[in-house]
């Protein structure tokens, strides 16, 4: 299925060294790519933050 380019959007992300290489280490590990993890973890923190606001 392919994806219709002017519904997605591309987001680049700067980190310190280390910190992607042990993302891309836990990426290799569980076949998870790192956007993915980054984007389940920024989903996360929001519904946290959203819940302690409630």
């Amino acid at each position: 299925m392919p994806v219709d380019k002017s519904k997605k959007v591309q987001v680049k992300v700067s980190m310190p060294k280390e910190i992607h290489r042990q993302l891309k280490d836990i990426s290799e590990a569980t076949g998870i790519p790192m956007s993915t993890m980054m984007l389940q973890a920024t989903i996360e923190k929001y519904l946290e933050s959203d819940r302690k606001d409630s």
